[in-house]
């Protein structure tokens, strides 16, 4: 699960993303030493990979991904210069191993934590895995279904975050929102956000909609009491809305330990889950 930050601010979050012993390693630009310009090139792809997390001000676990290529340089250039320093010690010849044993150490950890995502699992079962109910592995099927049913210049909205619906049917959003964390987020333009995501789909009248009943697709943090407020406003005017305009025409059943199962149209009748569909899919009426 990503690390939620928002909003604190970059420091809380900078030292759970950088390993600590890349700081001391950035200090090897201010010497001549044979790794300085590896330093000196791992130090600003740091700084630009750091610097790159700060537009929006949004600071997640995952946005630091853009400082790893710098970590792993400066991983690098830590080990060759522990390696020298050893080389130099006559004392204690064992030492010679330590920098082998600490990368045979690191990358036995990665292999055990990691071995059954690499060699074991099929793709399918590694997004279940690092995922869980993030809609990863039903989005194609439902994007397949949007596009042989609608034209080209048809739009849809997509009531959650799942941006992906869009991308894979090759059709363009009702609204401007493409992803719905900002309007449950505790920040003042909110509920005036909603309004508009309101008042633009009803005005887009789209011939499909795709709402997802997860909560993971509406909110990026919680606030008690304020997210799920915000959260029941959004389902409240939906379940107005569609009550009125559009009839349901899918409905995706998300599984844990097997595939999710999909009814569309006619196969609504045979469904037998009881429980509120993950996904569903609903038709402008007057279609």
């Amino acid at each position: 699960m990503p690390v939620v930050c928002w909003p604190q601010p970059f420091l809380p979050c900078f030292p759970r993303c950088l390993p600590p012993t890349d700081l001391p390693v950035t200090l090897l630009v201010f010497f001549r030493t044979p790794y300085r310009r590896a330093a000196i090139i791992g130090t600003g792809l740091l700084l630009a990979g750091l610097a790159a997390n700060v537009p929006g001000f949004y600071f997640r676990g995952h946005y630091f991904l853009m400082a790893m290529p710098a970590i792993a340089l400066l991983n690098a250039v830590l080990l060759l210069v522990l390696a020298d320093r050893i080389k130099g010690s006559a004392q204690v010849q064992m030492l010679k191993l330590i920098p082998a044993g600490i990368f045979v150490v690191v990358m036995g950890d990665l292999m055990a934590r990691n071995i059954a995502v690499w060699l074991e699992m099929t793709p399918a079962q590694v997004s279940r895995e690092l995922y869980t109910y993030n809609p990863f592995l039903e989005s194609p099927g439902i994007a397949r279904y949007l596009a042989a049913h609608t034209n080209p210049d048809a739009t849809i909205a997509v009531l959650g975050s799942e941006t992906q619906i869009l991308f894979l049917a090759g059709r363009h959003s009702a609204s401007g929102y493409l992803y719905v964390y900002p309007l449950t987020e505790p920040q003042p333009m909110a509920a005036t956000m909603r309004a508009e995501y309101f008042h633009e789909i009803e005005t887009a009248r789209p011939r499909y909609v795709v709402y997802f009943n997860q909560l993971s697709s509406w909110r990026s943090i919680t606030v008690p009491g304020q997210t799920q407020q915000a959260v029941d406003e959004i389902n409240a005017w939906w379940h107005a809305y569609s009550a009125t305009f559009y009839q349901r025409v899918g409905v995706v059943d998300m599984m844990a330990d097997q595939p999710s199962q999909f009814f569309w149209n006619e196969q609504l009748s045979d469904r037998t889950n009881k429980l509120p569909a993950g996904i569903s899919i609903f038709r402008l009426m007057q279609d």
